[in-house]
């Protein structure tokens, strides 16, 4: 998944780790998106 502004590419090495890359990626889209005055949390 590479192209545009903020691209990125994460290594997958197993199908099965495919749900925890689309929920990182789905975390960094939404961060991306949020205004610089909105609190942050950290997800583990």
């Amino acid at each position: 998944m590479i192209g545009g502004p903020g691209a990125f590419a994460m290594d997958i090495s197993d199908a099965k780790d495919a749900g925890e890359f689309m929920t990182r990626k789905l975390v960094r889209d939404l961060l991306a998106s949020a205004p610089a005055d909105a609190p942050r949390f950290r997800i583990e």
